[in-house]
């Protein structure tokens, strides 16, 4: 989401100098940056058993260069 929504100013303000209406701009950002927040959101949940058995898995911990901080 903050990857989605960091430049909100900036953007707003950029597309004000090219004839955008600031509301559009920023409620467009914003419904954009949840919308994507939340598909991401149920992918993760859809595939979090998959990520934990063939991505987190235990025998990463077994690497000689992981480091457990």
């Amino acid at each position: 989401m903050i990857n989605l929504v960091h430049a909100i100013i900036e953007d707003t303000l950029l597309m004000l100098a090219v004839g955008g209406h600031y509301s559009g701009v920023i409620f467009a950002r914003m419904i954009f940056g949840f919308v994507i927040s939340s598909l991401m959101l149920k992918v993760y949940q859809n595939f979090s058993i998959f990520l934990e058995k063939y991505i987190f898995n235990e025998r990463l911990k077994l690497l000689p260069n992981y480091k457990n901080d």
